[in-house]
């Protein structure tokens, strides 16, 4: 179980928030859902990117550790 320390413990369904994507790049996006099991055991969030170019862009997830900040 994740440690109720965890960034993902912290933000709430609704909240926009910058996220560190596996580029590099960051991304700000409205949590969708957040999970104790994002993948592989770890936990995360489910987002939607409304600034994504096309459908493929727009939904995504992350783990808690790429969560930067809440604004």
């Amino acid at each position: 179980f994740p440690s109720h320390d965890s960034k993902a413990m912290q933000v709430k369904v609704g909240q926009t928030v910058v996220i560190s994507t596996w580029g590099g790049a960051n991304k700000t996006v409205v949590v969708q859902n957040v999970l104790d099991d994002v993948k592989n055991g770890r936990p995360g969030i489910d987002y939607v990117d409304a600034a994504a170019e096309d459908e493929f862009d727009k939904y995504g997830w992350c783990y808690d550790t790429q969560i930067l900040r809440v604004v």
